[in-house]
């Protein structure tokens, strides 16, 4: 394990190496070590090294800038990262120079932007910061922020230490205690960071087992086999989660729950990945629900076939399980997004058909989806009243990080707020 004395060692034998005979290091010689391709983080960088203003930075002003970051505190390095952004030093940061940063970091990965592009990005960092909406980011404020994004502060002082410090390959297969520590840091940070989503899944989870279970249970003190016993705890879960399936696709209903305070208990941006979720468990449940009865058919005293194409039950299900099968094979990613998505939208057009088929084959189902549906049909409605005028992609980009950038004419009577979501329906 590194101490923060092995460090500076380093980094002092780094000083010596980029200065050379004059033993100073000046802004180019800087910026050149850095690997920096923006200005503006070399500029102000240099700045904040070079402490007497002299245009070179000498090695006591380097260890000193450098050992103060190595030993700071999480106060001290709030206050060198609020400084590095500050650039004309009146102790606040302002939306011109929150534009600069953003600017510059976009530079630095080859991206380029509109300024009013940045400048939607400037509004949506303030609506964040600025609390007394005064234009400016106090230090207090700052404070705030990071407070929000723990992470952020090590990112934006660590940084320069370890752009200067020379790289070295760890021979070691073996992680270390600190790359373990590292591990357990990272899966406590993402439970700290997702704990909504993951006790909405655990909550989603013990809902199906408890509803599986509860209808094994009453079926097995009926006298039932076992294969009725599968069957209907299949059966009871099926009806929860077709009506949990139409639930995150109600645009609307998701924006309302997303500006109420639900918003904090719920994981309202995953909705489109819960139903996908919800789609593949249902799939899967209907497979073992079929086989199930299958198995329970041989058993019968009736043919096979009088109780799977003769029975309202048996011809309902059949035919349930090949749309259903339909709808999923064509929601695969090969096929989705294969160059195919026509044929994956039009064959979940074939959602009312399984919803009527699902009616007839369960003689409860319709308990279950009531409210549902009737929420789907108010959601229809309203896209329907609400369907704005065609408009039109303006420019079209790829990325260097492979991200589509996409220009769209805005419509006249189409108004938003920074932080907004877009659905955009491609053909």
């Amino acid at each position: 394990m590194e101490t923060p004395r092995i460090i500076l060692d380093e980094l002092q034998q780094v000083f010596t190496k980029i200065a050379g005979e004059d033993k100073q290091i000046d802004r180019t010689e800087f910026k050149k070590a850095l690997g920096l391709k923006d200005e503006y983080f070399a500029d102000r960088l240099f700045s904040i090294f070079d402490t007497d203003s002299s245009g070179d930075i000498k090695i006591e002003e380097f260890l000193t800038t450098v050992e103060n970051l190595v030993f700071a505190t999480t106060e001290e390095k709030l206050q060198f990262a609020y400084q590095l952004h500050d650039i004309n030093g009146d102790d606040c940061i302002e939306k011109a120079e929150i534009a600069h940063l953003i600017t510059a970091s976009l530079n630095e990965n080859n991206l380029n932007f509109k300024p009013e592009q940045i400048n939607d990005l400037v509004d949506i960092l303030f609506l964040e910061a600025d609390s007394d909406n005064s234009g400016e980011i106090s230090f207090a404020e700052f404070k705030g922020l990071i407070g929000k994004f723990p992470d952020l502060i090590e990112a934006m002082t660590v940084s320069p230490i370890s752009w200067l410090r020379p790289h070295k390959q760890n021979s070691q297969t073996v992680a270390s205690p600190e790359k373990k520590r590292t591990k357990k840091a990272y899966i406590k940070h993402y439970i700290q960071n997702n704990w909504v989503k993951i006790a909405f899944l655990a909550l989603y989870v013990a809902a199906n087992l408890f509803l599986f279970f509860g209808a094994v249970e009453r079926y097995a003190d009926l006298g039932a086999n076992v294969y009725v016993q599968i069957a209907r705890g299949c059966g009871a879960t099926l009806n929860f989660n077709g009506a949990l399936i139409l639930i995150p696709m109600m645009r609307h209903f998701m924006t309302l729950l997303r500006k109420s305070s639900l918003n904090d208990y719920l994981p309202i941006d995953e909705s489109i990945e819960f139903h996908k979720l919800v789609g593949q468990v249902m799939f899967a449940l209907a497979i073992v629900h079929t086989i199930a009865h299958f198995l329970n058919y041989t058993i019968l005293p009736v043919p096979f076939t009088e109780s799977l194409f003769e029975t309202k039950a048996g011809l309902s299900g059949f035919l349930l399980l090949l749309v259903f099968a339909i709808m999923w094979v064509t929601a695969q990613d090969p096929i989705r997004k294969g160059g195919q998505f026509a044929l994956f939208y039009l064959a979940h057009m074939g959602y009312g058909l399984w919803f009527i088929l699902a009616l007839i084959h369960g003689p409860v189902f319709w308990q279950w989806v009531l409210f549902p549906v009737l929420g789907f049909a108010i959601e229809l409605v309203i896209r329907w009243r609400t369907t704005k005028d065609a408009t039109f992609v303006v420019n079209a980009s790829l990325l260097p990080s492979k991200v589509l950038g996409l220009e769209v004419q805005r419509p006249a009577s189409f108004n938003y707020q920074p932080g907004d979501y877009l659905f955009i329906k491609c053909p």
